[in-house]
């Protein structure tokens, strides 16, 4: 009973959130759900509940994806029971498949090269540079021009090691819509951008939809939620006296 109430207190804090009053914009709050009496029932005697429990949290899903997969990482962290588990993964895949790794994947639009320039100093600094770019695509719009040299595109830093294959899979592994910060170098001088990515086209999508690279990507994505689960339970060291 006392890890079925850490469990419902950890995802409730990690999970919800207060609606301002008054606001037009704020949505009607969600009916409330009795998240560890419906895992409970994951692992019930009779299969009917079990079956009717896997359906209600997949319909959840559908319409909150981050919300339950969220609550399924917790409990799948912190439950032992076989059933429970089980049925807990079959959620997670089939939300991960639909919600993630088949969601619209990033596209920028240019033609790129890896390459390095030399700055005042003789230091090297490597870079992708824009070769094309095609007209009215996200990099366009974002003010991006030819020769510009790309150092660092959201969390990617352009390293001596980093290759153009790196490149590419990580504007393909961000969502389309989200909004990147980007570095460049415009004729020697650091320059701020921002681009908001377009949505990759269907014919570069479809061969990255193979079953093995859904696997691949469920797989790493647990790996990190748990490891994120985990992380925010360790107790914080108290800070040393003076």
């Amino acid at each position: 009973m006392r890890r079925l109430l850490i469990v419902s207190c950890i995802a409730g804090c990690i999970l919800t959130g207060n609606p301002v009053a008054g606001d037009p914009a704020t949505p009607a709050p969600e009916p409330k759900v009795a998240w560890g009496g419906l895992v409970d029932d994951l692992g019930a005697v009779v299969f009917r509940t079990r079956r009717d429990a896997q359906e209600r949290l997949l319909t959840l899903g559908k319409q909150s994806p981050e919300r339950v997969l969220a609550v399924c990482v917790a409990y799948y962290a912190t439950r032992e029971d076989v059933e429970v588990r089980a049925r807990l993964e079959q959620i997670m895949q089939q939300l991960v498949d639909e919600h993630l790794f088949r969601r619209p994947r990033g596209f920028l639009g240019i033609h790129i090269q890896r390459t390095e320039v030399v700055d005042d100093q003789d230091r090297a600094i490597p870079g992708v540079a824009v070769m094309q770019l095609t007209e009215g695509s996200a990099a366009a719009a974002a003010g991006m021009l030819p020769a510009d040299l790309i150092t660092q595109i959201g969390k990617l830093t352009i390293g001596n090691a980093t290759t153009i294959e790196d490149f590419v899979k990580y504007i393909q592994s961000r969502p389309a819509g989200e909004t990147l910060d980007v570095k460049v170098l415009r004729e020697g001088k650091p320059l701020a951008l921002a681009v908001k990515l377009g949505v990759l086209p269907e014919e570069m999508t479809a061969p990255l939809l193979t079953e093995g690279s859904g696997k691949a990507f469920y797989k790493n994505w647990l790996e990190a939620r748990l490891k994120q689960f985990r992380a925010a339970q360790q107790p914080t060291a108290a800070p040393d006296e003076p």
